[in-house]
């Protein structure tokens, strides 16, 4: 079934500034001893888009290499940030860098390593 976000639609939402969805507690739950995380509806900031969130992970509250975040539209994860102490492959030979990245995702069919 294809995703119902065509990707131009994706790369439209994904650009603007976005703003906390109102009227929504903003807590970090905690995850164990010192894990963390929270999951927040956002929104663009010039307007409503349904099923926006921002989800945020700390496997060590206290270690900022340990977050990661993700924006999901429509239970589909769209972008991520994360930190990867060292390089690593994925499909298609492309890498992750050492450091802070960027993960650009979209879930719309395409052909292998496109």
């Amino acid at each position: 079934m294809p995703f119902r976000y065509r990707t131009f639609q994706i790369n439209e939402i994904v650009g603007p500034r976005k703003i906390l969805r109102t009227d929504q507690p903003l807590k970090f739950k905690s995850h164990g001893g010192r894990g963390k995380s929270l999951d927040a509806a956002v929104d663009l900031k010039s307007g409503t888009v349904l099923d926006l969130r921002l989800s945020v992970r700390a496997g060590r509250f206290d270690d900022p290499t340990t977050y990661e975040a993700a924006l999901i539209l429509a239970d589909q994860r769209i972008r991520g940030v994360g930190y990867s102490a060292t390089r690593r492959s994925r499909v298609c030979r492309a890498w992750i860098p050492a450091g802070w990245h960027q993960n650009i995702i979209d879930p719309n069919p395409r052909t292998a390593c496109e």
